[in-house]
């Protein structure tokens, strides 16, 4: 064999080794997934320091309010800081929960550095953060504290999910209604859908009354999440649509998907009346998460303060044709 052939030979295996070791850390790299800190513990508050003038303001968490002298103590820091009195941990997907050592202390961690940054969150676009990032509630909203990225660092994206059950209650296929788990809720359910970190809140969809609020039951492939708003596949069409506009719940109790790659999902729009061209839609009397009564002589609607306000439309049991009848009334709901 000649020099040059050998050479050749040489310079390809090289290569190839090379390739196969980018390979390797590309694998790696994509499969290394970092949990992101909550801020502060469960009962404390965040609390900001203002340095002075051309100083950085520093953020860490205090046990204001349950200091032994707590009145002194907040007349001498109360000219340099500000309290962020209603401090929550935030819950969700690769989000680290709440953790109690062995003092039975609840754990939080707010990044160190020399620059600290604070930023609120909005619900409707994706964000990119650092590793060393920290997340919290604060004032009702959300917020993340983060140190500046080291070179060459790959970011976090983060993301806000709209459930439609409270938080540590899931969606129960069989009861059809939302249901309290026990123990720490872990959202993996979710990650067929979700990339990385992902905050997840509650709350009823309040459409508009001229929106129509409907359900869909959707497999993982029928629903993904682009900038920060959910999309569904509805006949051949994506649908996206922002946090106030939807909720979701991963649908449990059933053993027909319990494979996460058969997840289904139980998802909640408000969309033009328009789509009742398109599917069966039914004027409701009461606003979602009601019920009608009567009381003194007249009929209303109310609020059952003891029931999980979220339950699927096919628990009314509802077949059938539908009209629509003349008059006003308080809500289009639609069954897909």
């Amino acid at each position: 064999m000649s020099l040059v052939a050998l050479l050749l030979l040489f310079v390809a295996s090289t290569l190839a080794e090379a390739v196969k070791e980018e390979n390797q850390l590309h694998i790696s790299t994509t499969r290394h997934w970092v949990n992101a800190s909550i801020c502060c513990p469960i009962g404390w508050s965040l609390v900001k320091l203002n340095m002075g003038f051309f100083r950085s303001d520093v953020y860490e968490c205090r046990n204001v309010f349950h200091n032994d002298d707590n009145s002194e103590y907040i007349g001498n820091i109360e000219n340099k800081t500000e309290i962020f009195e209603r401090t929550a941990p935030v819950y969700g997907y690769r989000i680290q929960a709440p953790a109690v050592d062995d003092g039975g202390n609840y754990s939080g961690e707010v990044p160190q550095c020399k620059r600290q940054t604070f930023v609120f969150l909005t619900g409707d676009k994706e964000l990119e953060l650092p590793a060393n990032t920290c997340l919290t509630s604060v004032d009702r909203r959300l917020a993340a504290i983060y140190c500046p990225p080291a070179r060459g660092e790959t970011l976090q994206t983060l993301s806000v999910v709209h459930k439609c059950c409270p938080l540590r209650y899931v969606y129960d296929a069989d009861n059809q209604k939302c249901v309290q788990r026990a123990g720490v809720q872990t959202f993996q359910r979710y990650g067929y859908l979700l990339q990385q970190w992902s905050i997840f809140v509650d709350g009823t969809v309040q459409c508009a009354s001229d929106m129509v609020l409907v359900e869909y039951n959707l497999s993982g492939k029928e629903v993904k999440f682009i900038d920060g708003k959910v999309a569904i596949a509805v006949r051949s069409e994506w649908k996206k649509f922002k946090q106030s506009e939807y909720c979701m719940e991963a649908i449990e109790g059933a053993n027909a998907w319990n494979d996460l790659a058969e997840q289904r999902y139980l998802v909640r729009t408000c969309e033009p009346r328009r789509v009742c061209q398109g599917i069966a839609c039914i004027r409701r009397c009461c606003s979602d998460g009601e019920f009608f009564t009567k009381a003194n002589k007249t009929s209303y609607c109310k609020r059952d303060e003891a029931d999980i306000g979220f339950h699927s439309f096919e628990s009314l049991q509802i077949s059938g044709n539908f009209t629509k009848p003349a008059g006003k009334f308080t809500q289009l709901i639609a069954i897909s």
